[in-house]
């Protein structure tokens, strides 16, 4: 399965794609599906995140595809996905407003065509990441 996911603004998009990843691999865990036979790769690029997901099992493809379609992202999740985007790149971020964050993250869409990726700035109306070096 190749889909992909965007939004307004990289950085909802950069989030998203964490909390959606760690929610995907904690419900495979949790039907005690971690060890099947599966492998998920995403690549980003501005606004619009790559997903393909390679898996024979059709309970995997459901599970991605229910959280696609029905997940509701807590604050506590977006909190751990902000510090694993720190994390990663020497960031540290000022969220503006998290009541917007979250529902800019809730807006995140998938398609199965490949949107322009167009900003990749850091700053948005949320929340805003600044480099440390």
């Amino acid at each position: 399965m190749k889909i992909c996911s965007y939004s307004s603004s990289a950085n909802y998009t950069h989030i998203h794609m964490y909390v959606f990843f760690d929610s995907f691999t904690k419900a495979l865990k949790e039907k005690g599906l971690e060890d099947s036979n599966y492998q998920i790769d995403v690549d980003i690029d501005g606004i619009v995140a790559k997903w393909t997901l390679n898996t024979p099992e059709k309970r995997i493809s459901n599970i991605f595809k229910s959280i696609m379609q029905d997940y509701v992202f807590n604050d506590e999740e977006i909190k751990m996905a902000i510090s694993k985007i720190e994390q990663k790149n020497c960031f540290i971020s000022k969220i503006k407003d998290m009541d917007l964050l979250r529902n800019e993250i809730a807006k995140v869409d998938f398609t199965k065509k490949k949107p322009e990726p167009t900003d990749d700035s850091m700053e948005s109306p949320a929340i805003d990441f600044y480099n440390l070096a």
